[in-house]
Parts: structure tokens; C-alpha cells; sequence
């Protein structure tokens, strides 16, 4: 029984929480092979592990590959990515990202 999960490969397609159980450079291994297809360069690498290590959600580092210049070219399918990744975005605007956050914490309130 392996103590860390096993990236696999899917050409149908992946949804996001095949990504999110995987961590730090495991994480970024496999967000490059399923959505680039390739392996991470040097470059690449380094910066990931950079912005992860400071607080960089994994949603953000996922949607930045997939909605890339490259990533848009390979056209690989991840479900529940886009909406998320629109509204982590959306977080960081300055007003709007308070106003929205405020929403979203109220909506999670138990009935």
C-alpha cells in the first residue's frame, strides 16, 4: 500500500479534486503532466514551489496553468476549475475582493 498517491494519467479529462490531493512537489509534477503535458522546467519549478510556499492556493496555480498561453493550446478538460478560478481572482481585487469574500462567508452560514 503506497504511502503517497500515484498521479494517472487521463485523456478523457480530469476534475479538480484529482489534483488536490496531492502536495507540494508531487502537486506541481502533476499539474504539468495532466495539463501541459510535459514535465515542469527548471523555471517553472522553481517558481511554483515559490508561490505555493508563500500561501499560493492550488486552485490559482492550476487555473494559471491551464488558462496559459500553452495550457489553452493543449485544451485539456478540468472539471470544476474554471468558476473557482475565476473567483479566487476575483478575491484579489481590491473592493470587490472583500465585498465577495463578506458574500460567500454569509452563504456559508448554517441555516
Amino acid at each position: 500500500m503506497p504511502l503517497r498517491p500515484e498521479f494517472v494519467p487521463n485523456e478523457r479529462g480530469y476534475h479538480v479534486r484529482d489534483f488536490l490531493r496531492f502536495h507540494h512537489g508531487q502537486f506541481i509534477e502533476a499539474g504539468y503532466r495532466a495539463i501541459l503535458l510535459r514535465a515542469p522546467d527548471s523555471e517553472g519549478l522553481r517558481r511554483a514551489v515559490e508561490f505555493l510556499e508563500r500561501g499560493g492556493s492550488k486552485i490559482r496555480f492550476l487555473g494559471g496553468l491551464r488558462y496559459s498561453d500553452e495550457g489553452k493550446t493543449k485544451r485539456i478538460r478540468v472539471t470544476g476549475l474554471r468558476w473557482r478560478y475565476i473567483a479566487e481572482r476575483a478575491f484579489r481585487v481590491p473592493v470587490l475582493g472583500y465585498v465577495l469574500e463578506t458574500a460567500v462567508a454569509i452563504a456559508r452560514l448554517p441555516v
